[in-house]
Protein backbone atom coordinates (compact mmCIF):
# COMPACT_ATOMS: atom_id res chain seq x y z
CA UNK A 1 0.00 0.00 0.00
CA UNK A 2 1.31 3.55 -0.75
CA UNK A 3 0.66 5.98 2.10
CA UNK A 4 1.48 9.17 2.12
CA UNK A 5 4.42 10.61 4.67
CA UNK A 6 1.67 12.80 5.62
CA UNK A 7 -0.41 10.49 7.90
CA UNK A 8 2.37 9.68 9.67
CA UNK A 9 1.40 10.32 13.66
CA UNK A 10 3.92 9.49 15.87
CA UNK A 11 7.14 7.17 15.91
CA UNK A 12 7.03 4.21 17.65
CA UNK A 13 9.27 1.60 19.48
CA UNK A 14 9.19 -2.24 18.41
CA UNK A 15 8.85 -2.75 22.10
CA UNK A 16 6.12 -0.77 22.30
CA UNK A 17 4.59 -2.34 19.31
CA UNK A 18 4.75 -6.21 21.10
CA UNK A 19 2.96 -4.59 23.79
CA UNK A 20 0.75 -3.45 22.45
CA UNK A 21 -0.75 -6.01 19.55
CA UNK A 22 -1.17 -9.76 21.02
CA UNK A 23 0.69 -10.95 17.37
CA UNK A 24 0.94 -14.63 18.87
CA UNK A 25 -2.37 -14.33 19.38
CA UNK A 26 -3.68 -12.80 16.38
CA UNK A 27 -6.02 -14.11 13.61
CA UNK A 28 -3.28 -15.52 10.98
CA UNK A 29 -3.55 -13.18 8.51
CA UNK A 30 -2.57 -10.15 10.49
CA UNK A 31 -0.04 -11.77 12.19
CA UNK A 32 1.73 -12.63 8.55
CA UNK A 33 1.31 -9.60 7.19
CA UNK A 34 3.26 -8.01 10.60
CA UNK A 35 5.91 -10.69 9.71
CA UNK A 36 6.26 -9.93 6.25
CA UNK A 37 6.50 -5.90 7.02
CA UNK A 38 9.95 -6.91 9.71
CA UNK A 39 11.45 -9.06 7.06
CA UNK A 40 11.64 -5.32 5.15
CA UNK A 41 13.15 -3.71 8.23
CA UNK A 42 16.62 -2.59 8.02
CA UNK A 43 19.28 -1.11 10.36
CA UNK A 44 17.72 2.60 10.36
CA UNK A 45 14.47 2.19 9.79
CA UNK A 46 11.76 3.75 12.17
CA UNK A 47 8.16 2.70 12.95
CA UNK A 48 5.29 5.12 12.84
CA UNK A 49 1.54 4.78 13.84
CA UNK A 50 -0.35 6.86 10.97
CA UNK A 51 -3.80 7.77 10.12
CA UNK A 52 -5.15 9.71 7.15
CA UNK A 53 -7.09 13.19 7.35
CA UNK A 54 -10.43 13.21 8.73
CA UNK A 55 -12.01 13.45 4.93
CA UNK A 56 -10.21 10.74 3.68
CA UNK A 57 -11.19 7.02 4.00
CA UNK A 58 -10.74 5.81 7.67
CA UNK A 59 -7.69 3.46 8.36
CA UNK A 60 -4.96 3.30 11.31
CA UNK A 61 -2.28 1.23 11.95
CA UNK A 62 1.94 1.25 11.74
CA UNK A 63 3.80 1.75 8.77
CA UNK A 64 7.77 1.15 8.32
CA UNK A 65 9.63 4.33 7.52
CA UNK A 66 12.88 4.69 5.72
CA UNK A 67 14.18 7.75 4.97
CA UNK A 68 11.49 9.66 5.38
CA UNK A 69 9.92 7.09 3.18
CA UNK A 70 7.16 4.82 4.05
CA UNK A 71 7.97 1.01 2.92
CA UNK A 72 5.45 -0.94 4.32
CA UNK A 73 1.89 -0.91 6.39
CA UNK A 74 0.30 -2.96 8.94
CA UNK A 75 -3.13 -2.10 8.53
CA UNK A 76 -4.80 -2.09 12.26
CA UNK A 77 -8.51 -1.29 11.41
CA UNK A 78 -11.00 0.35 8.65
CA UNK A 79 -13.70 2.40 9.59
Amino acid sequence: MELDASYLKQRIALEAVEAQYDFRNSPSDFREDWERLLAKRQDGDELWTFEPPPRSMRFWGIALVRNGRVISTLIEAVD
